[in-house]
């Protein structure tokens, strides 16, 4: 699997518009890089991606990232699909910058899903996508390119320390 960053800054970007601390003063003399707000893209096989949220900054992100131009063909897109992990602006805002791509999934958790409600309804006007739910009971809840099922930091831990000693932790 492959893991690309596009963005590593908090919402709003490094430097922020409003800020004038030191190391965002830094950014705009040019001493420190500008970051655009946190957005990943996965691949398995190096051809279909898949993004983990969807910054606001997604299109500056995408033509910086040569893996995910376009290709030949109009509307030719290598992406997927999106995870997103909640329904924050600075996760899901750059939604609306993939609204002509058509058969993209998008996954997240059923509460994710009903505050996107009215953005959804505009983003179908321009091209149908797959709205698909992450919980833990949904059939098709991970894409293929992932692991068919939940990773180790969705597990409880085996074993638990308390006060110094080693204990197991309960079962069931």
């Amino acid at each position: 699997m492959r893991v690309v960053l596009l963005g590593t800054a908090a919402d709003g970007g490094f430097p922020r518009w409003n800020c004038a601390c030191p190391l965002c003063a830094a950014a705009r003399d040019g001493k420190l890089p500008p970051r655009t707000q946190e957005c990943a893209a996965l691949t398995g096989n190096g051809r279909d991606w898949w993004l983990l949220n969807a910054s606001p900054d997604l299109r500056t992100q995408l033509t910086a990232t040569p893996a995910l131009w376009p290709g030949a063909g109009p509307r030719d897109t290598p992406l997927r699909g999106v995870l997103l992990t909640d329904a924050e602006a600075e996760h899901a805002g750059g939604l609306t910058m993939l609204r002509g791509t058509p058969g993209l999934k998008v996954y997240a958790a059923p509460p994710v899903h009903a505050v996107l409600t009215p953005l959804r309804a505009g983003l179908d006007r321009y091209a149908s996508w797959e709205w698909a739910d992450t919980s833990p009971t949904a059939a098709s809840c991970w894409p293929a390119a992932w692991s068919s099922r939940p990773t180790r930091w969705a597990r409880r831990p085996r074993r638990t320390y308390r006060r110094g000693r080693r204990r197991r932790a309960p079962r069931g």
